[in-house]
């Protein structure tokens, strides 16, 4: 969302430099009131959708409201969204960058993490996970608690191992506060509708493979 904002930003930016330093002179100048009339339309169409755009952003990454001011008044300024734009461009590098690190440590805690919790719940229990293995846990419990994640069966398998366990459970509850708004019954039964869930999306999207094939 941050690069069509740069865009729109960029494009108003020109639109507001042809009103002022084309459409009013050919106003004032030669008395063609048109040009005003067309490009100032077209500048405030820009304006308001980069408005709109801005606001959005602002909600989905959580820029202050002193950022947004400065991006706004930026934008009623000449040649102003052109240098806000590479701030912009080192926000979204950052941000992407933040994504691209969060998805391969996904990666590897689905791939190699989780798969250790098991094994290491089944035969010596909680005390054998390391910090790196304790911390991948503690986030499963966060997540489950709040409900707002997207579930692979190596993470459902190790809260599963975790909560079968009643003194690992009894540790996760004292470390996690979301853990502390659901019994161990509760949680087991969370996981039990995350796996029928994800069993149902499964039939689904193989359903809907068949149709496209069959269309």
């Amino acid at each position: 969302m941050i690069k069509p904002l740069r865009i729109l930003g960029n494009i108003e930016g020109v639109s507001y430099l042809l009103l002022l330093g084309v459409a009013m002179p050919l106003k004032y100048f030669y008395d063609i009131p048109e040009a005003v009339k067309v490009t100032g339309m077209a500048h405030g169409v820009l304006f308001i959708a980069y408005c709109i755009l801005l606001v959005l952003c602002m909600r989905k990454f959580n820029w202050s409201l002193g950022f947004g001011a400065f991006l706004f008044m930026a934008s009623l300024i000449p040649f102003g969204t052109f240098v806000t734009d590479r701030k912009l461009k080192e926000i979204a590098v950052s941000y992407i960058s933040r994504i691209e690190k969060k998805e391969k440590k996904r990666a590897r805690d689905i791939t190699v993490v989780c798969p250790n919790i098991i094994i290491k719940l089944s035969e010596d229990g909680f005390s054998s996970l390391n910090a790196e293995e304790r911390n991948v846990l503690f986030e499963l419990c966060e997540n489950l608690a709040t409900n707002t994640h997207n579930w692979h069966k190596n993470e459902v398998k190790a809260l599963e191992a975790a909560f079968s366990d009643q003194s690992t459970y009894n540790i996760l509850e004292m470390r996690n506060n979301q853990m502390m708004r659901i019994n161990q019954a509760e949680a087991l039964v969370s996981l039990k509708n995350i796996k029928s869930a994800s069993i149902v999306s499964g039939m689904n999207a193989a359903r809907e493979i068949g149709e496209s094939f069959g269309d």
